[in-house]
């Protein structure tokens, strides 16, 4: 047998990236969007709660949801008439 082993070394650099709040409630709202459809493809929707926040750092996004799902196991068992 022959084995190949190929190590590709890249170039990086650390650079400082700035968004604005419009951007950063884009981005996050987007990702929580994509969390939902996730989470809900099981699942009905009947109400979301969401709120936002920030701070010197970090935007918050708060997100409630209350939806049905159905979570009975069906189950075949076997009758027999007497």
């Amino acid at each position: 047998p022959v084995k190949i082993k190929k190590t590709v070394y890249s170039e990086y650099e650390y650079t400082d990236v700035s968004y604005t709040t419009d951007e950063v409630r884009d981005m996050a709202m987007a990702e929580l969007r994509y969390k939902m459809d996730e989470a809900l493809k099981d699942s009905e929707l009947i109400s979301k709660k969401v709120s936002h926040s920030k701070d010197n750092l970090s935007y918050y996004i708060d997100c409630e949801l209350y939806c049905y799902e159905n979570i009975a196991e069906i189950v075949k068992f076997k009758v027999e008439e007497r």
